[in-house]
């Protein structure tokens, strides 16, 4: 994108920009104005002097949270169990494991 845009190199990064329909559906519930938080991002980027590959997840539910977007409801916390139940299952699945 970057690249694309004004020609120049950068080290190697993808956006991940997904959002899981049950945690679309509840944002909206929640408050509809928030959807503008939407979707979930997950970046995905090497930094070439470490050679190790860096990803990083921010949460739509927890920046809802914790930027007082929302007071805090019972709802306002299940949507943050969601996103922190399926990003569990999300990091256990990856191989963090060196190319050695």
């Amino acid at each position: 994108m970057v690249r694309g845009a004004l020609d120049e190199e950068v080290p190697r990064t993808a956006l991940l920009i997904v959002c899981h329909a049950e945690v679309a559906r509840d944002v909206l519930a929640i408050k509809p104005t928030l959807a503008g938080l939407l979707p979930c991002t997950t970046v995905i980027y090497e930094i070439p002097s470490d050679d190790v590959v860096h990803v990083h997840h921010i949460s739509a539910g927890k920046t809802i949270r914790d930027l007082g977007c929302v007071p805090a409801t019972d709802d306002a916390e299940a949507l943050v169990d969601l996103t922190s139940e399926l990003m569990t299952e999300v990091w256990a699945h990856l191989d963090t494991t060196s190319a050695e």
